[in-house]
């Protein structure tokens, strides 16, 4: 379907089977800076939808719609492999049919925390017109916006450490309770650091404006 879509825009805006970390991804729109924003339109469970479509019973149609979000949930995990911030913008796009997205609940909240834009496919071509233009015009930096992206995947990583210390090490060796202070006081600070350099790239890029 996007395919055909796509078709509508500049061959030089689209590429095909673009490659990141290994894996290939369908589509991706070529920013006006050069990286890429994947677009990820797969979508292998059409099944569901034809027994969604023609079951009349109210409690097993939620019980299929259940099975319909646990496999949008399952494509965002995909999708945000899909993520560099050497190569890609810091999100990427899951597009699907726009039966499948009518019916989802929780798969938005997911696509947020995982930096994936969940659509619908009516929604594509006007959504990707848009980001183009947006970086068109309001062009950050291609070092600026490295450090963006960097920063973020550094937080996501801090997050996780910070989990291991709640869950193992804090709760498995009373021992370390020393280090594992000093551990948090030494994550917030980093954290603390992030924000600030953050909240400046924010500011540099209101004067880009």
């Amino acid at each position: 379907i996007l395919r055909e879509t796509f078709k509508k825009l500049p061959p030089e805006m689209i590429e095909t089977n673009f490659q990141v970390r290994g894996k290939v991804v369908e589509f991706a729109l070529i920013l006006p800076n050069g990286k890429r924003l994947p677009i990820d339109s797969k979508w292998v469970a059409g099944k569901l939808i034809l027994a969604l479509e023609r079951e009349t019973d109210q409690q097993k149609k939620k019980e299929i719609i259940e099975e319909v979000e646990k496999e949008v949930m399952r494509r965002i995990k995909e999708v945000k492999q899909y993520i560099d911030p050497d190569l890609t913008w810091s999100q990427a796009i899951a597009a699907v049919p726009d039966s499948v997205y009518a019916v989802c609940k929780n798969a938005h909240l997911k696509a947020r925390e995982e930096n994936v834009i969940l659509m619908p496919y009516s929604m594509v071509l006007p959504l990707l017109l848009y980001i183009y233009r947006f970086h068109l015009q309001y062009a950050i930096s291609l070092d600026l916006e490295s450090l963006q992206n960097h920063l973020i995947a550094i937080a996501k990583n801090l997050e996780e450490m910070e989990n291991i210390l709640e869950n193992k090490i804090y709760r498995g060796a009373t021992m370390v309770s020393n280090a594992y202070l000093e551990y948090k006081q030494l994550i917030s600070r980093i954290k603390s650091s992030i924000e600030e350099i953050k909240l400046k790239g924010s500011k540099e890029v209101k004067k880009l404006k």
